[in-house]
């Protein structure tokens, strides 16, 4: 039996669901560089999930973001 392998790295739609935010936020945020740098893979950008979650955690003990994460 095949067991589908965990999702380690999430284009900018990806990450916008991860963010509960519109493609556009994640554009935004990362041409500011107030979000993680996404990798390069085959040329398109991704994010690790888990550099992702370590800066939205970040974000809530901080209190940054208002409504947004």
């Amino acid at each position: 039996m095949r067991t589908t392998p965990p999702v380690l790295a999430v284009d900018i739609v990806g990450a916008a669901e991860a963010l509960s935010v519109r493609t556009s936020t994640v554009r935004r945020w990362a041409s500011e560089g107030a979000m993680p740098k996404p990798v390069e893979l085959n040329g398109t950008p991704r994010w690790l999930l888990s550099d992702l979650e370590r800066w939205l955690e970040q974000q809530r003990e901080t209190g940054v973001g208002g409504s947004n994460p």
